[in-house]
């Protein structure tokens, strides 16, 4: 499996899902203490092995991003139990409970900036780093979705992961974090190097899963035949 275009047209739901994202955005922006929650920019530098990370104090386009995912999932009318992995500053879980769903989010325990944004949207937080073969702790099966965006867990600076780390990954997600009819959902960052979303070993280890792939979204659910 290879994906090699990058940009494609956006279907009409797609174009739909963006625009109703516009006022969707507006009324979640509305919610926050916009100069409060600028102040924290001051001191952001000191508080972030990367300065990239500061580029998500742009709030509108940024919320807007994770409201088009939100809405994709309609989430806006769901009322359902959501993990996000690698939350960053948080924006999608906020939009999670913005319509009425539980959310809660995962992240590394040592990135005080992301800790700060989180905290004043007061999101709820775990922290835990994703390692290879080690399973999510403090965890049960209450979960209906997994979401994963811009995941860099599978090592997008370093060696990327195989078919056995992902296979535990995901047999670890379907077997101890989501119900029976959970769903995983991933946004991979893109292998510009090599022109693809996952690799072909990387996706051997989807196989064993009902597996929806478009773009760069990438949807599991379990197969009967799966591990449970």
């Amino acid at each position: 499996m290879r994906t090699t275009e990058i940009a494609r047209r956006w279907s009409p739901s797609e174009l739909y899902i963006s625009h109703m994202a516009k006022g969707h955005t507006e009324d979640v922006i509305a919610t926050i203490d916009v100069d409060a929650f600028m102040a924290l920019r001051k001191n952001a530098r000191e508080k972030t092995k990367t300065l990239n990370n500061v580029k998500y104090f742009n709030l509108k386009p940024y919320m807007h991003e994770h409201m088009r995912r939100a809405l994709s999932l309609r989430l806006n009318n769901a009322g359902i139990k959501v993990l996000d992995i690698g939350t960053g500053f948080g924006y999608f879980p906020y939009i999670c409970e913005f319509f009425g769903n539980t959310a809660v989010a995962l992240d590394v325990p040592d990135h005080p900036l992301f800790d700060d944004v989180t905290n004043f949207l007061n999101v709820n937080k775990m922290r835990q780093r994703v390692e290879t073969f080690q399973p999510l702790v403090g965890l049960d099966r209450s979960f209906d979705l997994v979401t994963a965006f811009q995941l860099a867990f599978n090592g997008h600076k370093g060696k990327r992961w195989g078919e056995e780390e992902w296979a535990f990954f995901l047999d670890d997600v379907f077997n101890n974090v989501l119900k029976q009819t959970g769903e995983l959902v991933l946004e991979p960052n893109y292998d510009f190097k090599h022109r693809f979303w996952l690799s072909p070993s990387e996706f051997r280890a989807f196989r064993r899963y009902r597996t929806q792939i478009s773009g760069r979204r990438i949807r599991v659910k379990r197969n009967s035949t799966a591990a449970s």
